[in-house]
């Protein structure tokens, strides 16, 4: 998400392009590929937080295509780890939720997405992972999916 820029986000088409991430070495900062070919790529976005990223976008500092969309103090600089950290843990607190890390946000993405009815090659696709096992370990059943499973199991039963 730190290594997104203002041209990966195309909210006319709906889609988060995926080009880089940003990682740590030998407590250094870069930005660079994604760990895997599957990493790249474009991610679909809900209708819903279109409205909302527009907003954003709109209220960001005029920086050109290539500037960040998650910033730094400066305005322009790569926001640090440790502000993101802070920034999440803010939402955390507002929603009541403080028990969420960052990356049960991928989770809760794969199981939604799951939902839906997608099949396990749109899922990889979405979440970036190249082995069908890694969609796995993302997604959880819910007790609404558990209680779908049961209704469509009922339905079958009465052909």
């Amino acid at each position: 998400m730190r290594g997104l820029r203002r041209r990966d986000l195309d909210l006319t088409e709906g889609v988060v392009r995926v080009r880089q991430a940003v990682t740590w070495t030998k407590g250094q900062v870069h930005v660079g590929a994604p760990k895997t070919a599957a990493g790249v790529r474009d991610v679909s976005i809900p209708p819903h937080p279109i409205p909302y990223l527009a907003k954003y976008v709109a209220a960001l500092p005029v920086t050109g295509r290539d500037g960040f969309l998650f910033r730094g103090g400066d305005g322009v600089s790569l926001m640090s780890e440790k502000a993101l950290r802070y920034a999440y843990g803010k939402a955390r607190k507002v929603i009541g939720r403080e028990d969420l890390t960052f990356h049960d946000m991928r989770h809760s993405a794969a199981s939604l997405a799951g939902m839906t009815g997608a099949p396990t090659a749109e899922l990889k696709a979405m979440m970036g992972h190249a082995a069908a096992g890694m969609v796995e370990r993302y997604q959880h059943a819910t007790r609404a999916s558990r209680s779908r499973l049961a209704e469509n199991m009922s339905k079958l039963a009465e052909l």
